[in-house]
């Protein structure tokens, strides 16, 4: 029996003041990850949280978007305790002390397999092939790795593995990609990169995460599974679709225009299963007259009545009369007003961009405009 662990703090807290993690328009990131934990028949899943965690347990619910409202199995969640959040450590290095005690409760049960997923990354994937290695390899973990290009801000906050081709292990887990990688980000070179995605045994797992507690050791991948490569049996398992990890500013931008592309998206969303969302009764897009639209992937509740291109528009936008947004990633509840411009931004939720107002970016510098701001 496998169980999934849902790490819902995000790799960096940057993400947590992009919505948390609101991808493709109507998406966010965890999403992705129960979607392939249904569609890979794992229906017991407890999600680990962090600071800030309301508007994510609104989000799901009971789970029932997800057939995850059931009497056997479903949501467990795993709030952090008083203490933790009156630490001076970011979210991101709660990881092991908040595993070890949702694990504690885990501790009795038949369960063989835990399956670790993290908080920060978009992918479609059936965990079983994953999961039927890990158990026919009798390893101590298995690791998920990808080949993808990488942008020059996400290099040195990602996980590479190095792979030893004789033995076929993982021998060790790189935080950052080294400066002799750089020069190959920029002519856009495929690297080797951990999905963050781990399957392990319990009984190691909890042998991992007692001596972490004991240090103090927050990090879960960094300092508590990357040390340990040596003495136990890393495997690795690669997986071939598309991904998009969601890190910084730049990032959140980048991945979501990349949604544009036709063939990033049916990468993505015509992958291993469907992705689910949490259903909202909104109202179909109301276009305007006037209204022009091109190149855009827009969420429903929308008004348009200006000019849209080459934009990510999340749910309940309106762009009035005479406004023109192009190349922007406008998320929930923004409103730009009548002759207002925007180019290369990023709007957060319930953003005001007033009358007239010119707002412009840059293809590497996206203008990023906070939660509720008024221009």
């Amino acid at each position: 029996m496998t169980v999934g662990l849902y790490l819902s703090d995000p790799a960096r807290d940057s993400v947590r003041t992009l919505s948390a993690g609101h991808y493709a328009g109507r998406y966010r990131i965890i999403d992705f990850t129960l979607s392939n934990l249904v569609n890979s028949g794992i229906y017991r899943i407890g999600i680990v949280l962090g600071s800030k965690y309301q508007t994510l347990v609104s989000h799901l619910g009971s789970g029932k978007d997800w057939d995850l409202a059931r009497k056997s199995g479903g949501i467990t969640f795993f709030p952090p305790y008083l203490e933790d959040l009156n630490e001076p450590y970011p979210d991101f290095e709660r990881g092991s002390n908040a595993l070890h005690r949702a694990l504690l409760q885990l501790s009795g049960s038949k369960i063989e397999n835990v399956l670790i997923v993290d908080g920060s990354i978009a992918y479609n994937m059936d965990y079983r092939p994953l999961i039927e290695q890990h158990e026919t390899t009798q390893a101590d973990v298995t690791a998920v790795y990808t080949c993808r290009t990488l942008i020059h801000s996400e290099a040195p906050l990602v996980f590479a593995p190095e792979l030893d081709s004789r033995t076929g292990r993982v021998t060790h887990i790189n935080y950052g990609i080294s400066v002799s990688a750089m020069s190959g980000i920029a002519s856009k070179a495929e690297h080797q990169v951990l999905l963050n995605t781990f399957v392990i045994r319990k009984s190691v797992l909890m042998r991992l995460l007692a001596n972490s507690t004991r240090t103090d050791i927050r990090s879960f991948i960094r300092y508590t599974l990357a040390p340990a490569v040596r003495t136990i049996r890393v495997l690795p398992f690669e997986y071939k679709g598309y991904s998009a990890q969601l890190l910084n500013n730049d990032t959140f931008f980048e991945r979501n225009m990349e949604m544009l592309s036709p063939g990033h998206r049916n990468a993505l969303f015509k992958g291993a299963g469907n992705v689910y969302t949490a259903v909202r009764d909104s109202s179909p897009t109301n276009y305007g007259t006037a209204a022009s639209a091109k190149n855009c992937i827009i969420a429903d509740g929308c008004k348009i009545e200006g000019t849209a291109e080459n934009c990510v528009i999340f749910r309940n936008v309106h762009i009035a009369p005479g406004a023109r947004v192009r190349n922007c990633v406008l998320q929930t509840g923004t409103e730009i007003m009548p002759d207002a411009k925007l180019d290369w931004c990023i709007t957060d939720k319930n953003v005001i961009i007033t009358n007239g107002k010119t707002l412009v970016g840059a293809v590497n510098y996206p203008l990023y405009i906070n939660d509720g701001t008024i221009i």
